[in-house]
Parts: structure tokens; C-alpha cells; sequence
């Protein structure tokens, strides 16, 4: 079995585009920020953390595997967190140092 690995941006920041529901595993962000985020390309085996963050509910963890054009795929409530009913469009999305590597 291959071990995957967390890739790491300086200073990535965004917001969504469209609001995401609980069950969503896919993020509308802006397309200029996704090509930043996925440049180089990852392999099959990396991904990215990023931290959803409205200043209001707990933040949540989510997994980046994966991108289309103007979305990325995610794997949501990682390391504890817990996906809220919505996040709604604008909340920040970045990659933060988390506890877990």
C-alpha cells in the first residue's frame, strides 16, 4: 500500500464561491486560486488540507484529493472536525498548519 502525502502551500488563502451544504464533497472556489493550489500537479497519492472558516462555527478540516474547473474534491470533517449544515458563500477557505500530519 502506498503512503500519502500532505502537500503544503505558503500563504494560500481563498473563499467559496457557492455555499456548501453538510454533505457536499465538492467546493466551488475561485479557478485563478485552485490552479495555484494544484500547481505542480499532485500525484494520485497527495493531497491538500484546508480549513473552512466563517468566524462563527468550529472551523472544519476537509481533504483536497482532486479539481475540475472551478471546483475542488474534498473528503470533509477530518482530524475531529465537523461539517456544519452550510457554509455559506464567502466563508475562507486555507491551508493552516493542523495537529496531524
Amino acid at each position: 500500500m502506498a503512503i500519502g502525502r500532505r502537500n503544503i502551500k505558503n500563504n494560500w488563502s481563498t473563499a467559496l464561491d457557492v455555499a456548501a451544504a453538510a454533505a457536499d464533497t465538492t467546493l466551488w472556489l475561485p479557478q485563478p486560486w485552485i490552479d495555484k493550489l494544484t500547481a505542480p500537479t499532485p500525484s494520485a497519492i497527495e493531497w491538500y488540507e484546508l480549513t473552512l472558516d466563517d468566524g462563527v462555527q468550529a472551523p472544519e478540516i476537509v481533504r483536497c484529493t482532486g479539481k475540475g474547473t472551478g471546483t475542488v474534491t474534498v473528503v470533509r470533517s477530518q482530524q475531529g472536525t465537523v461539517a456544519p449544515t452550510t457554509w455559506g458563500a464567502g466563508t475562507k477557505v486555507e491551508i493552516r498548519i493542523t495537529a496531524e500530519l
